[in-house]
This record gives C-alpha cells, sequence and structure tokens, in this order.
C-alpha cells in the first residue's frame, strides 16, 4: 500500500522535532566534532518545524507537546555537557537553563493538579525567542571556544524573561479557570 507524499511531507514538522529530541538524548555520545553540527541541526530543526507544520497544515498535538520538550532536552542536554567539559560554570547553566528550569518546575506542577491541563500549554513567542538565544550561545562556545559577555547575558536575559512569561501565564490562567469553576458552583 503506497503512503501518499502529501502525508509524507506534513509529517515533516513531527520528524523534525522528533530527531531533535534524539539529537538531545545522543548528545552527550556524539563525538566532539559532530557536536557542532548536531546543535546547528537542533538549532535549525526549531527555527523551522512550528512554521513548516503551519504551511503545510499539519498542526499537531504531538508537534506542540514534544516540540518543547526536544527544545529542552537539547538544550539542558549541551548545557550539561558544557559545564561536564569545563567550557562553562554551573552558574552559568543555571542561568542561561533558568526559563527550562521554570517550565520543568510548571510542568510537574501541572502534571501533579491536573495531567489533562499540561497538553493545553501553547508555546509562548517569548519560548521560542528565548530558545533561539540559548541556541545561539551554546553555538558560539561551542563552534569558537569562546563566551562572548553580550551573548552569554542576551541569553540569560531572553531566558529568565520566557520563564516569568511562563508562569504569569500559567498563574493567570489558573486564577482563570478557578473563577470559572467558581460562577458554576
Amino acid at each position: 500500500m503506497a503512503v501518499s507524499h502529501h502525508r509524507i511531507i506534513s509529517e515533516l514538522p513531527n520528524a523534525l522535532t522528533l530527531l531533535r529530541l534524539v539529537a538531545g538524548i545522543a548528545y552527550p555520545f556524539v563525538p566532539i566534532d559532530f557536536r557542532v553540527p548536531l546543535l546547528v541541526y537542533a538549532a535549525l530543526s526549531d527555527l523551522v518545524d512550528g512554521p513548516l507544520s503551519r504551511v503545510l497544515h499539519s498542526t499537531s498535538k504531538f508537534g506542540q507537546v514534544w516540540d518543547p520538550v526536544a527544545d529542552k532536552v537539547c538544550v539542558l542536554a549541551v548545557l550539561l555537557v558544557a559545564v561536564l567539559d569545563g567550557q562553562i560554570e554551573w552558574w552559568e547553566l543555571v542561568l542561561v537553563g533558568a526559563r527550562d528550569l521554570i517550565v520543568i518546575v510548571l510542568a510537574i506542577a501541572t502534571l501533579m493538579i491536573d495531567r489533562s491541563k499540561l497538553k493545553d500549554m501553547p508555546p509562548r513567542i517569548s519560548g521560542k525567542i528565548a530558545t533561539a538565544g540559548q541556541f545561539a550561545f551554546l553555538v558560539g562556545v561551542l563552534a569558537f571556544a569562546v563566551k562572548p559577555a553580550w551573548l552569554f547575558w542576551l541569553a540569560v536575559t531572553l531566558s529568565v524573561w520566557s520563564g516569568i512569561d511562563y508562569a504569569n501565564y500559567g498563574v493567570r490562567r489558573a486564577m482563570r479557570e478557578n473563577a470559572n469553576r467558581d460562577d458554576r458552583q
């Protein structure tokens, strides 16, 4: 039974996301020479998978849930390896990964309160911008073996801003849902 070309093409954004997740998981185990290309792939796939899914009209729950997971796995894997390799310090990992840490805590809290709400957390533009800043910083550290202070602080600022944005969104949403629940009772 032949699979239509349209079906294959419509699954491309999800395939990019899935491959980015695999890249993040594999990152600590790949030879050093392959780390920069793998990171560049992760950054580029993150840049194109969302817009591609909208252009192809193939937006899916899979992509909405797994795209941010793949981003966090990649960023945190690269940050951890960079710390272990002595390329960055632990405190730099915490600052650059602040948004990811905040979002992970929020996701765990959401799972504990009402697991069905986790899939309803839409991606935020602040998250995409912060991820781009994180990838830019990490590519700079890995490809050029330098940590330009401006790029580090840009990634930190974007990461913290995005973490605050996600936390604010989550709190406002929870308050709105509680108010709606109170109105129904």
